[in-house]
């Protein structure tokens, strides 16, 4: 219950005086997959606190672990188009033999 109650907020939270929130940021510089030091990553995300910029990837290590459960539009809006649903059942479905 806890968890849903966790999404909702982060769905609310999402954009925020028509700006993208902290983590939807964090996980647009990161999409690329190009490796960033957290100063690196703060400068792009523009969260100066390390404290807080570790706090929030924690939550977005958290995300990545379940992104098939994601929807295309939340996907998207992170950057994540090379994702997709299809993609991910095709690379852990076991071929029957």
């Amino acid at each position: 219950n806890n968890k849903n109650k966790n999404d909702d907020k982060e769905e609310e939270e999402e954009e925020v005086g028509g700006q993208d929130t902290i983590r939807v940021r964090i996980w647009q510089a990161l999409a690329d997959g190009t490796e960033l030091s957290l100063s690196q990553l703060g400068s792009r995300v523009g969260e100066r606190r390390f404290g807080d910029l570790k706090s929030h990837l924690m939550h977005v290590e958290k995300q990545a672990k379940t992104l098939s459960n994601k929807s295309d539009e939340w996907r998207a809006r992170r950057g994540l188009l090379s994702f997709t649903t299809e993609e991910h059942t095709n690379n852990t479905t076991s071929p029957s033999s």
